[in-house]
């Protein structure tokens, strides 16, 4: 397993990456950089007097990638990783992450049909 820095975080964020899972591939993933870029939006807010934790910030302190799913052999499609969020009391915030690229969603629509003709028929 292999270890590095994740880019411009402050404090300095370890990530730990599993076997078959490459730095480059994981900071190019989409899905990975919208969820860092989100977060650090949402802990940067704290900085503001008024937010409720201001007096003690959380951070992110650390990731660890669990597992990845890859889509054809070559490409990254899930990512399940462990975010470590805390603040300097010990507090933590829940760090279950799952990731994934873009995909297609649908809506399944079932009919039951009790007997044919009859005003007995049921949408599911």
């Amino acid at each position: 397993m292999s270890t590095f820095v994740l880019p411009h975080s402050e404090p300095e964020v370890p990530v730990n990456l599993t076997p078959n899972l490459s730095q480059e591939q994981l900071l190019s993933f989409p899905a990975f950089k919208n969820w860092v870029e989100t977060l650090r939006h949402s802990l940067s807010i704290q900085k503001n007097q008024s937010h409720t934790f201001h007096a003690s910030p959380f951070k992110l302190r650390k990731i660890d990638i669990q597992s990845v799913d890859y889509f054809g052999g070559k490409r990254l499609g899930f990512v399940k990783l462990q975010a470590e969020v805390s603040n300097d009391h010990g507090e933590k915030l829940p760090g279950s992450v799952f990731l994934r690229g873009g995909s297609v969603g649908m809506m399944v629509r079932k009919f039951c049909v009790l007997k044919e003709g009859s005003e007995d028929e049921k949408q599911v």
